[in-house]
């Protein structure tokens, strides 16, 4: 299953790029994110190794595992993440659209299932509570 969405966030790409691939941000613009550890020191690169501890909508906690697999400054963010038998690419666009970034998330469901309104639905979420943060206008929660 791939599923793709697109949002526009009025601030610069190397802005935005600098905080989405920040692994250990997740916790202040992802609401079911509750913390982050770095397996691997320093600024985010190839190869870098995080694992965050979601909270499931049942009040559940469960550990994802991520690492980085492609990495271009300002341009392309791609995580291999998972979790159990689930593993999903998520590959991270960002460029420049009338001044404002284009971000685009690409996820594929590599191994394992998920309900694809519920994937695109936290995809949504997500990307609409860090354009809304980045620009200053609170979290947004849903």
């Amino acid at each position: 299953m791939k599923l793709e969405q697109t949002v526009l966030i009025e601030r610069p790409v190397p802005r935005v790029f600098a905080f989405r691939s920040a692994l250990d941000n997740a916790p202040t613009w992802r609401h079911d994110v509750r913390a982050t550890t770095l397996a691997t020191p320093g600024p985010t690169q190839m190869g870098t190794r995080c694992t965050e501890l979601r909270q499931r909508p049942n009040g559940t906690t469960e550990e994802w595992q991520l690492e980085v697999t492609e990495f271009e400054v300002d341009h392309v963010l791609r995580l291999a993440t998972s979790c159990g038998d689930l593993a999903i690419d998520e590959r991270h666009c960002f460029s420049v659209d009338q001044g404002c970034t284009r971000y685009t998330l690409h996820v594929e469901v590599i191994a394992g299932q998920i309900v694809p309104v519920g994937l695109q639905k936290r995809m949504v979420e997500a990307m609409l509570s860090l354009k809304w943060l980045l620009e200053g206008r609170g979290l947004g929660y849903f």
